[in-house]
């Protein structure tokens, strides 16, 4: 998600007050990042540990006044975009095997479990890019109208 300002005032704004607007900005970006980081825990799907949700993360990028979302954990990528059919373990301690006995499979229903994967992968459940694209109108508005209200009080002479 990118977000652009492109005004006149903005340019003047930053020429004439560079450390201040880079202090406002930074700010917002956090603030949205954090509510970016919110809105996704509460989309990912909670399987038998909670370690998805858990695992949403940001990190403030300082020098390109940027910020990163995202889950930090190895297999979120195939919660998200779901798998081909593939091999995979139930031995005790994995993860599929953690998720089974919480749904309440027996072995014999973890052994179909694991044929199933294997002959059909797993569906999909989307849960970064969805949040994302809800985020990002809140996100361009909460910076756009927080950088407005920076540039009013320089206007207004209260910087």
């Amino acid at each position: 998600m990118k977000v652009t300002i492109d005004s006149e005032q903005v340019r003047r704004t930053f020429s004439a007050y560079p450390a201040q607007s880079v202090r406002v900005l930074h700010r917002l970006i956090e603030s949205s990042a954090i509510d970016v980081q919110r809105k996704m825990r509460e989309e990912a799907p909670v399987g038998a540990t909670g370690d998805l949700r858990r695992s949403v993360k940001y990190r403030m990028d300082r020098t390109n006044l940027g910020a990163q979302i995202w889950p930090d954990i190895s297999y979120a990528p195939y919660v998200e975009s779901g798998t081909r059919p593939h091999w995979t373990s139930i031995k005790e301690g994995t993860s599929l095997r953690k998720w089974a006995k919480h749904k309440g499979f027996d072995e014999a229903g973890m052994r179909n479990l694991q044929l199933s994967i294997a002959s059909k992968g797993t569906k999909s459940n989307p849960f970064v890019k969805p949040t994302f694209d809800t985020m990002k109108p809140r996100v361009e508005r909460d910076i756009i109208s927080g950088f407005g209200r920076f540039i009013e009080r320089v206007n207004q002479g209260n910087i």
